[in-house]
């Protein structure tokens, strides 16, 4: 893990990688959490925001792994920048349900009191993420993601933007263990969850690429659950668009952590497969 948080006023630090081939997080801990590169905000902290993250390089995988700048507290989140010369794939999720990703997320948790009591917070506003590469793929439960989500009893802040230009994009499959909180099939989120009031607006997604394709479950979604708004979603697609397919030929494995703590959360949780 490469991880860059900050648990009081100050600010977290900005992460820059760089490499002329290939950076890429996989593998998994002892408990099943994968690999992860994190610029959060504690829930305990008290007014720090959270760094940026730079990525430059040839070829860069997330397997079972997380590049992420939550928010968890009330600093606001920080933004992602990834620009690939090749490709940018991201693939499957880790043993205890997350998805692999890269995102930016208004995601408040609460803290546990010295009695064992929970104390709620507030998140502050979500970061953006920006992508460029020649070919971006997700699959398997791959995920990028803007999104502001509450469970009930905390309030999230409006999410940041998605910005994507590519020469081409594929997106394909679901989670193998199924739904989380950052949702079921592969594919690029702007989401508002919350329960009634509490959850902040949703983010916006702008694409831009040769060709499109969406199959076996493959998402690009803008969705609200709430009274905050969704986001706009606004795709240039210069040559071929195909979608096509569901999940329905997937076997989805029994839920484990991830999916658990979604369910526990939102009491509008029901299985589904996923439609392209």
């Amino acid at each position: 893990a490469i991880l860059s948080s900050t648990f009081g006023q100050g600010n977290g630090g900005t992460v820059i990688l760089q490499a002329a081939e290939l950076i890429s997080f996989s593998g998994f801990n002892k408990s099943g959490l994968g690999s992860y590169l994190e610029l959060s905000v504690s829930e305990q902290s008290n007014g720090g925001n959270a760094g940026s993250i730079w990525i430059e390089t040839r070829d860069l995988l997330t397997d079972g792994a997380q590049i992420f700048t939550p928010t968890f507290g009330p600093g606001n989140a920080g933004n992602v920048t990834i620009s690939a010369t090749g490709t940018v794939m991201i693939k499957g999720a880790d043993n205890l349900g997350w998805s692999s990703a890269i995102s930016s997320a208004s995601n408040p948790k609460f803290i546990e009191d010295k009695d064992g009591s929970l104390i709620p917070t507030m998140g502050g506003f979500g970061g953006n993420v920006t992508i460029k590469a020649q070919k971006l793929i997700l699959q398997e439960g791959g995920i990028i993601a803007a999104s502001s989500i509450a469970p009930e009893g905390l309030q999230s802040n409006h999410a940041g933007q998605i910005s994507i230009k590519a020469g081409s994009i594929e997106i394909s499959g679901v989670n193998p263990y199924g739904e989380n909180e950052d949702g079921f099939g592969s594919g690029i989120y702007a989401r508002s969850k919350g329960v009634d009031n509490n959850a902040g607006n949703a983010g916006e997604i702008f694409i831009e690429t040769n060709s499109l394709t969406m199959t076996d479950g493959g998402i690009i979604s803008s969705s609200t659950n709430n009274q905050a708004q969704g986001g706009n979603v606004d795709i240039q697609v210069n040559d071929a668009l195909r979608i096509r397919g569901n999940s329905s030929k997937i076997i989805v494995q029994e839920p484990t952590e991830a999916q658990l703590e979604y369910q526990a959360g939102f009491g509008d949780y029901t299985p589904s497969h996923s439609i392209s």
